[in-house]
């Protein structure tokens, strides 16, 4: 009876262990965003929410949902949640940062009326939310939280491999699909390409330190081999973090990652430059302006034909 105590207590123990490294990642971005919520004023959480880094948290919990989305339905429902929370804050806070970019050019006070009505709308759209899902006083958190805590993960190896293999799975989705940088936002186009890399970025990043960098910096493709020494190593996609928790992490070459770190920032200019334009011309297409073609199939053309997606699933491969 004592032998099959002591079992039943290594079994526990073990089981226990074994979550607490996912348990880790999802916390690092519930806590933090929990924080915001913590009001009974809906508008004070809206915010809130615009005015801290909570749009971050949102993007790294669907990674995680994400990830882990074929182990058990709550994981969608949770991707699905923060996604809704995420295009709320989104939209709010678009509106708030064209209008304060509007009022800087001195643009018409008929313009800028325009702009502070959509504004106003996004900001009572987010509070609707806030209200109908129940994220107030962070009630959704701590169900999710709950059910995070009585979830089975698996063993350390198990769980390794199964999100390994996602990241892998993602970085052959890129490499085979073809985007056409002269469609802006439906299709495989500038913005669908940007938000696939950035996803890869993010859902490398949350995982609290399970891929890591290698040491010392070495570069199988040239043309990257300089990255680690420049700012572009300081972004916010740049980071990964490391945890005592993450006992055999994957490690990956820093300049290949830093690489996609780049080119994501250098399609979000683009972009970001695109939108503010056609924004204030209150001009609705799903065209790239002409005059920027060029430059961005000059940057999608690099991406191929550097094979970085290729170097990086390789080594993700060799870890598992």
């Amino acid at each position: 009876m004592r032998k099959l105590l002591l079992l039943l207590l290594c079994l526990t123990s073990f089981s226990a262990f074994s979550n607490e490294a996912p348990l880790a990642r999802f916390e690092s971005s519930l806590k933090p965003l929990e924080k915001f919520l913590l009001t009974t004023l809906p508008q004070e959480a809206a915010d809130n929410l615009i005015d801290g880094k909570s749009r971050i948290y949102t993007f790294d919990l669907q990674s995680l949902g994400k990830i882990y989305s074929n182990e058990h339905k709550t994981f969608r429902k949770l991707r699905f949640d923060f996604k809704r929370l995420e295009d709320g804050i989104g939209e709010y806070k678009k509106w708030r940062d064209i209008l304060t970019e509007a009022q800087n050019r001195g643009v018409s006070a008929s313009k800028l009326k325009k702009l502070e009505i959509k504004m106003l709308a996004g900001k009572e759209k987010l509070i609707e939310l806030l209200q109908k899902d129940e994220w107030i006083e962070a009630e959704k958190i701590q169900r999710y939280r709950k059910f995070l805590s009585k979830f089975d993960f698996g063993s350390y190896k198990e769980d390794k491999e199964n999100v390994l293999k996602f990241l892998i799975k993602a970085l052959k989705r890129i490499s085979q699909t073809e985007f056409d940088m002269g469609i802006l936002e439906h299709g495989n186009g500038l913005h669908e390409l940007r938000r696939e890399l950035r996803w890869f970025l993010i859902e490398t990043k949350v995982l609290n330190g399970l891929v890591a960098y290698k040491t010392p910096n070495q570069c199988s493709i040239d043309m990257y081999s300089s990255l680690p020494n420049q700012p572009i190593a300081r972004s916010k996609y740049a980071i990964l973090f490391s945890s005592p928790l993450e006992i055999k992490p994957c490690f990956i070459s820093k300049c290949l990652f830093l690489a996609l770190v780049q080119k994501v920032d250098q399609f979000g200019d683009y972009k970001d430059q695109i939108e503010s334009d056609l924004n204030l011309q209150d001009v609705l297409t799903d065209e790239t302006p002409e005059e920027y073609i060029d430059d961005l199939n000059k940057l999608y053309k690099e991406l191929k034909s550097s094979k970085v997606l290729k170097e990086l699933s390789t080594e993700l491969q060799s870890c598992l």
